[in-house]
């Protein structure tokens, strides 16, 4: 239901990939002053003459979310205590690895594990 409605907004407002996108680099390039300040007029915009802003935050929110569009940057979590894996032997630290992916697996192929 969520997906439909969702889908039906991205539709409605005219919203792809691409045009968000698109108004992530503008931002970047308003906000690292490489665009000029406009102004709306009564027919259309104009440039305000020697006006530029840098907002920094602004960029880097807008290349952060580009990156992670592009695949950029990966997302690192911690597993385990301070020195836990210290502690294992090599046969129980690949078993500790292989378990999600068993785990994954078997999830995807709808088996259980049988213990024997």
């Amino acid at each position: 239901m969520r997906g439909k409605v969702t889908q039906r907004a991205v539709e409605k407002t005219a919203i792809s990939k691409a045009w968000v996108i698109e108004k992530l680099v503008e931002n970047v390039e308003r906000a690292m002053q490489a665009e000029p300040v406009r102004r709306k007029t009564g027919d259309g915009e104009e440039e305000v003459p020697g006006e530029f802003v840098y907002n920094g935050s602004v960029a880097n929110k807008a290349l952060e979310l580009l990156g992670k569009e592009l695949g950029m940057f990966i997302d690192r979590k911690e597993v385990g205590g301070p020195n836990e894996f210290d502690r294992m032997s090599d046969e129980e630290l690949r078993a500790f690895l292989e378990e999600p992916i068993e785990s994954a697996v078997r999830s995807a192929t709808g088996h259980s594990k049988q213990k024997h």
